[in-house]
């Protein structure tokens, strides 16, 4: 799904991963690591990907984790 999601937006996945991380409201701070000054711009480029409602959507779904016990029975 982030591949696909990066084909829309014709980004990198790592760009669509931060970028969805920018906008998570429980982040606070994203570090980007980078061994390249190419890889540093290419990394801060994922300021400028706006995600629409779809994008999230669909990256929420694939990166939500599993409930664990003892959540599981309430469905919480």
């Amino acid at each position: 799904m982030l591949k696909a999601v990066a084909a829309k937006h014709d980004r990198k996945p790592a760009q669509i991963a931060i970028a969805w991380l920018l906008i998570q409201p429980v982040v606070s701070t994203v570090l980007i690591g980078a061994k390249r000054v190419d890889q540093l711009h290419e990394n801060v480029k994922a300021t400028e990907i706006f995600l629409d409602q779809e994008d999230m959507a669909q990256l929420d779904a694939v990166s939500r984790l599993p409930i664990e016990y003892p959540g599981w029975p309430l469905g919480s």
